[in-house]
């Protein structure tokens, strides 16, 4: 080999490795980003179809209310419309429509539309299912539209069918809607119709099953949501791809250039490959090619000037684009160790400092003493105010934990209401104190729609020969027995 390929392969093998290395860098950011993302899209799968769960239970509950009573099942079979019409009409505020029909299917009475009432619903299957079943909770098409439909049978002394009582509420993009956020499209496919909430995603129509598990629901499977493309991630691969190119076409010209210019500046060559060999052995730094690289830069313009020249404006270039893989993979790291909500620990993270301190707990004895708080009757709050009100209280007593907690504690969001609270150097004697400080804080906030939010409290310490599962464990069976002792309240194991 000749001494001019040699020096051309010397020169261009350490920009090959640099770009590499960089590609590499960028590609495990661009795969943690796509870990992170789909445990967020599992996270809120799951959200959705409890969600939805809550609709089902909701319309559900109506018919629940209204199948029993002995004057409906009398109003039913005397076809009286106005005790009908009085009974349901309180229901019809969650935005159902309630009615009912007698045993032939004909509508005796339909809230809110007082006076439409006399149809025949015979043929409906959702009707003769609950007439011979005793109830109905599905998808089915009512007055030319999908509907979640819950019907149950009115029965006379609790044995002779009457009539049906059925609650409704149509299933439009608006109802979907109040289910997902801005990055989901909810659809919804039964009786051969197929609503959606939301245009299907550009470019990326996969659609991933719900698992809506509500009792005795007919169409487990009819639910389905897409995801809208992370810009972030988009801009990643973006960046990689350019860089990429960057790096093919940087290395191309420097192949060009100096090989055009090696056999006249063969001397100075050897400075230039000596550093960029430094590199690549990390015995300098791209501040060190740099500078080293500008003093070897001639007077006079010429040839050697102008590839010193392009060596600074690519090493420039590279360190740009390092200091924005850095700066997106601290981005990332914060992400994926942060409750998107409360800005709390995430589980993931909770547990590793969880961990991380039960480790010194073994081996140097440091007393550790673990929380576990639960927001008292989290579900009623949702069902009855809203989940946007469940979220702004979710937030509130984030808040409260990190003003009552100590600087050196690590608070965290468990799951859903619950709460993990990690406390190095506290032992038994001075951990009821702090779980008391941390109840009266939440209970002592200010919450929306003059709620009083309460919180629970289950508290341990780390003993000899315990294993997280065993802290976590114990602490958990505290937070019951809180729970069972009439909650808003702490208990110790």
């Amino acid at each position: 080999m000749s001494i001019k390929a040699k020096l051309l392969a010397l020169l261009i093998a350490p920009i090959i490795v640099l770009s590499a290395i960089h590609i590499l860098e960028l590609q495990r950011v661009i795969s943690g980003l796509a870990e992170t993302l789909a445990a967020h899209k599992e996270q809120a799968m799951a959200a959705v179809a409890h969600n939805i769960e809550g609709a089902i239970v909701s319309t559900n509950r109506i018919t629940l209310n209204l199948a029993h009573p002995k004057e409906i099942a009398h109003a039913v079979q005397a076809a009286d419309n106005e005790v009908l019409y009085d009974w349901s009409h309180s229901f019809t505020a969650q935005g159902a429509t309630v009615l009912f029909a007698d045993a032939r299917g004909m509508v005796l009475s339909r809230a809110p539309a007082e006076f439409r009432f006399g149809d025949d619903i015979s043929r409906s299957a959702w009707f003769a299912r609950a007439l011979r079943d005793g109830a109905f909770v599905g998808l089915a098409e009512m007055d030319g539209a999908l509907h979640l439909v819950s019907a149950r049978c009115v029965r006379k002394y609790d044995d002779l069918p009457v009539g049906v009582v059925a609650a409704s509420v149509p299933l439009t993009p608006q109802w979907l809607s109040q289910f997902t956020d801005d990055r989901q499209v909810l659809r919804v496919v039964a009786a051969g119709r197929s609503i959606q909430n939301a245009p299907t995603p550009p470019g990326n129509a996969d659609f991933f099953r719900l698992d809506v598990a509500a009792a005795g629901f007919a169409d487990p499977d009819a639910f389905s949501v897409a995801f809208l493309p992370d810009p972030q991630y988009r801009q990643l691969v973006a960046l990689k791809h350019a860089t990429l190119m960057t790096g093919c076409l940087t290395a191309v010209v420097t192949i060009v250039a100096l090989a055009l210019l090696l056999a006249s500046q063969l001397r100075p060559y050897a400075a230039i490959v000596a550093s960029l060999r430094d590199y690549a052995r990390n015995a300098a730094s791209l501040e060190t090619v740099r500078e080293r690289l500008t003093r070897l830069t001639p007077a006079r313009r010429n040839e050697l000037h102008d590839i010193i020249d392009a060596l600074v404006r690519m090493i420039d270039a590279v360190r740009t684009q390092l200091d924005r893989v850095r700066a997106y993979a601290g981005q990332l790291e914060t992400l994926a160790a942060t409750d998107a909500l409360t800005g709390l620990h995430n589980r993931m993270s909770i547990s590793a400092i969880l961990q991380a301190e039960k480790k010194d707990f073994d081996a140097h004895g440091i007393p550790l003493t673990v929380l576990m708080l639960d927001i008292d009757s989290f579900k009623a709050i949702n069902d009855t105010h809203g989940h946007q009100t469940g979220d702004a209280a979710l937030m509130i007593v984030a808040k409260a934990l990190r003003g009552a907690s100590r600087k050196q504690d690590s608070v965290g969001r468990w799951g859903g209401e619950e709460f993990l609270l990690v406390a190095p150097g506290i032992d038994a004697a001075a951990a009821p104190a702090l779980a008391e400080r941390l109840r009266a804080a939440v209970a002592a906030e200010d919450y929306p729609d003059g709620l009083r939010v309460t919180a629970s409290i289950g508290v341990t310490q780390s003993r000899p020969g315990d294993t997280v599962d065993t802290l976590i464990g114990r602490a958990d069976a505290a937070l019951y027995q809180a729970k069972a002792d009439g909650r808003n309240t702490v208990r110790e194991r």
